[in-house]
Order: structure tokens, then C-alpha cells, then sequence
């Protein structure tokens, strides 16, 4: 395995994907339509850069999917599962992109909670360079939750209350669809927009409520740019 350096997987089946944890020196690959990568899949491949899928460029990834792919820098391809696990792309600090389907709903993270302290734990950790999400509805990225799954007895929040993005991220383009979501307008059944749902989103400049709405909560709309609102 230190030896391969590329694989195309585009005739493997999608279930039979198999596990390249530890081949340090493979650099590419191209998965199969609707790829559904392992747990620990890629971890630990430290010269991969490029990740392609095929066709429709879905793809589904498992906790620890990409965890210390040191030099990954573009997935070309949209995360499909339902849930991003924390630590799907922990160190990656080279990833400067991420593309998340219509599909996607919720980030998961660890919410720790002793007698005299609490923390949490986002995804995206060691992956600092994130700068742009592309999405396929905004709808849905409206509708996206974070959930922490508690490591004690304590109470484990489903919304972040600490001021950070929902996301784990900070200071993002968001596009639809590769174009920047610059205007938006929130009404029609959003009554209510969701903590931190834009926290830190650079291309967003105007918002429009609508009367539906009644209930913006906190950090909605913090560390914006917005012109008007």
C-alpha cells in the first residue's frame, strides 16, 4: 500500500468500497457514482490531494472518512450523507472547499459536561481554511441542524450557544450552486431563523424578513457584511 498512487474505483460497486487507511503515498483517486466511503477510509493517506466522483458527483462519507489527509485540497463531488460526523475532515488543513447536497441535515459534534466545566466539540477541527461551502438549496441549508451527543450525565444541547457558526466554520463564501448567495429573502414557512445559521458568511450583503417570520435567534446574522437588512 506505500506504494500506490492513484486509483480509479469506477468500476467497484458502491457498498464495495474498500479502506486505503494508510496508503501515505497515494495521491488521487476517482470514486464510482454515489460512492459511500468507509469509516477511516482515507485517514491517514498524507499525500492525497484530490478526491473526483463520478456522474452525478454524489458521494457518501462515514466518521474519520478523510482524518488527516494532510495535503487533500478539492473533493469534486457533493457529501450526501444525512449526517456530517465530527471527525469526517479533522486535519485537512489544506481543504479549502466543501460541496454538501439537498440531502445533508445535520452536523455532529460532543458536547462534554463536568461539575465545574463544559465544552464543546466541533467538526472541522485542524481544518481552519475552509472558505467556501456550495449547497444546492438554501432552503435546506435553513433547515440544517447541529447536534452534540453528550460524553457525560450532562445535558447535550442540539444548538451551539457559544457564538461559533453551526457549522464549525468561520468567515465562508456560501454559494447556491457555485454562485454567492449575496440577497436573500426568508419567509413563506420559515417562521424562524435558526441560531447562527449565517455567522460568518462574507458573500451575504441583504436580507429581506418577511411578516411569517417570528423569531430571528441569536448569532442568525453575526459577523456579517451586510449592507441592509
Amino acid at each position: 500500500r506505500d506504494r500506490l498512487r492513484s486509483r480509479g474505483l469506477g468500476d467497484v460497486y458502491k457498498r464495495q468500497l474498500p479502506s486505503f487507511r494508510g496508503c501515505v503515498n497515494i495521491e488521487y483517486s476517482k470514486l464510482p457514482d454515489n460512492a459511500e466511503i468507509p469509516q477511516s477510509g482515507f485517514r491517514d493517506c498524507h499525500k492525497l490531494k484530490r478526491i473526483e466522483v463520478a456522474d452525478s458527483k454524489l458521494y457518501k462519507a462515514e466518521d474519520y472518512a478523510f482524518y488527516n489527509c494532510t495535503a487533500l485540497e478539492i473533493i469534486d463531488g457533493w457529501f450526501n450523507s444525512s449526517t456530517l460526523m465530527q471527525h469526517t475532515f479533522d486535519y485537512c488543513p489544506k481543504l479549502e472547499s466543501l460541496s454538501l447536497s439537498k440531502n445533508f441535515s445535520m452536523f455532529r459534534g460532543y458536547y462534554t459536561y463536568s461539575w465545574n466545566s463544559e465544552k464543546y466539540e466541533y467538526p472541522f477541527n485542524g481544518t481552519p481554511n475552509i472558505r467556501e461551502v456550495n449547497i444546492q438549496s438554501l432552503e435546506r441549508w435553513m433547515a440544517i441542524d447541529t447536534r452534540f451527543d453528550s460524553r457525560s450525565s450532562g445535558y447535550a444541547p442540539y444548538f451551539i450557544k457559544k457564538g461559533r457558526t453551526t457549522q464549525g466554520l468561520d468567515n465562508f463564501a456560501l454559494k447556491l450552486n457555485g454562485k454567492p448567495v449575496e440577497i436573500i429573502t426568508v419567509d413563506g414557512s420559515e417562521y424562524r431563523v435558526k441560531p447562527n445559521t449565517f455567522y460568518g458568511v462574507n458573500t451575504l450583503k441583504k436580507a429581506t424578513i418577511g411578516p411569517n417570520v417570528k423569531y430571528i435567534d441569536h448569532h442568525a446574522f453575526f459577523n456579517l457584511s451586510l449592507i441592509h437588512i
